[in-house]
């Protein structure tokens, strides 16, 4: 007999496997299984230790602080000590510094092989504001600092303190020549100056044309005939001039200006 041809587009009947084929077939996913499993427990048994390689033993602050609490800044570092210098965020630890008070710009390099090396810039102080802050080179209020300071003191609205210390530095430079400094610089609520100077003398400005006026007060400060040592207090509002009180009148219960 002639063998019957196969249809055309029969498909071939598979041989089953043999069961030792399917044996090791499930052996081997068996065996994966059990690794695949082993690292998950594993990789969770690392990551409860503390693996630290290369820990940081210590830090060295190159810039000597004048005005930051070295307390507060120690704190910071001593923080990261145990940390991995490998894997400490440098970024992170220059933003915390800069938070400090007095910190105005903090630079931290890596030191191998467990070193933190610091360097920061502080800010600079430039007068007491209100009686309770000092106030920085961008008239920002700052807590006051660890230092003792000789500074001039500044009052003023809150929210006007960098406009009070615009014109405290004005001040400031008009009667430098005057052999006598600006102690105290007062801008009231309303809009009103009033300078005091070394000596003690009060300077009346009013709210407009105050480096103006200030600018007379030194003229008759350059006179020959004036004494600073013996006048209360100048009232420079006037249009055309100034007023003057002199330091005996108090003593003598005479209250009236005299006209300069």
């Amino acid at each position: 007999m002639t063998a019957k041809k196969r249809t055309k587009g029969a498909t071939k009947r598979k041989t089953p496997l043999p069961i030792k084929k399917w044996l090791l077939i499930f052996s081997k996913v068996a065996i994966a299984c059990s690794l695949l499993v082993s690292l998950w427990f594993g990789f969770g048994a690392l990551s409860s230790i503390s693996w630290r390689p290369l820990a940081i033993n210590g830090y060295d602050v190159k810039t000597p602080l004048v005005y930051q609490d070295e307390k507060q800044l120690t704190a910071v570092l001593d923080s990261y000590v145990g940390f991995s210098l490998l894997t400490v965020d440098l970024k992170e630890l220059n933003n915390t510094l800069e938070q400090l008070p007095w910190v105005r710009q903090a630079s931290v390099l890596k030191s191998w092989p467990g070193k933190l090396i610091v360097d920061v810039v502080e800010h600079e102080p430039v007068a007491f504001w209100n009686g309770t802050d000092v106030l920085n080179s961008d008239g920002i209020p700052l807590a006051k600092p660890v230092s003792d300071l000789q500074l001039a003191s500044l009052y003023g609205p809150e929210g006007k303190s960098s406009t009070v210390m615009t014109n405290y530095l004005q001040f400031a430079r008009i009667f430098s020549g005057q052999r006598v400094q600006v102690t105290e610089v007062l801008m009231r609520p309303r809009g009103a100056w009033t300078v005091t100077l070394g000596s003690n003398l009060k300077i009346v400005l009013g709210e407009k044309e105050v480096l103006e006026r200030s600018r007379r007060i030194v003229k008759i400060m350059n006179n020959a005939d004036f004494d600073v040592e013996n006048i209360e207090y100048i009232d420079a509002r006037y249009p055309n001039g100034v007023a003057v009180k002199m330091k005996e009148e108090l003593l003598l219960g005479v209250e009236n200006d005299i006209a300069a």
